[in-house]
């Protein structure tokens, strides 16, 4: 029969162990198999963007001078990783807007969803804007920058 000493000195020692009595988390553990897209997982704190990857604007759009949207739906891990991203939703289509947001998105980090207190993994959605206006345009031929600070 075991003393209540000694089951409180096992106790702690497996707290020790895991970590909890020195206040660190323990290690998540991801999912193997990223769910469908239509599986709703429910949580009370959504994921929170802390690294963006701009997108690299396609030539053939600035070439041709077209801004565009991007609609990409995503899936966001326990530890806040993107792992999945597909374009949903692309105006105009086919000029390189789909793979340029979907490149930049893999790239995001999250800190992850929770629910009670717990990551999770989910999928959300978001909308990639490319606007002429927000990229550097290298001056005409025969301009030189000097010459437009003054």
């Amino acid at each position: 029969m075991k003393t209540p000493g000694i089951i409180l000195a096992m106790t702690l020692a497996g707290m020790l162990i895991s970590g909890i009595a020195l206040g660190q988390e323990k290690p998540v553990i991801d999912d193997p198999v990223i769910p469908d897209p239509g599986n709703f997982v429910p949580y009370e704190k959504p994921p929170q963007l802390v690294k963006k990857v701009e997108p690299v604007y396609p030539d053939s759009a600035r070439k041709l001078k077209v801004s565009g949207k991007v609609t990409v739906q995503f899936y966001v891990d326990k530890k806040g990783d993107v792992k999945k991203a597909c374009a949903l939703k692309a105006t105009p289509k086919g000029l390189g807007f789909e793979d340029a947001a979907v490149k930049a998105v893999l790239q995001w980090k999250f800190t992850p969803a929770l629910q009670c207190d717990c990551p999770v993994g989910v999928w959300i959605a978001q909308v990639i804007r490319f606007n002429l206006s927000d990229i550097e345009c290298p001056p005409a031929e025969g301009i030189n920058n000097d010459s437009l600070k003054k």
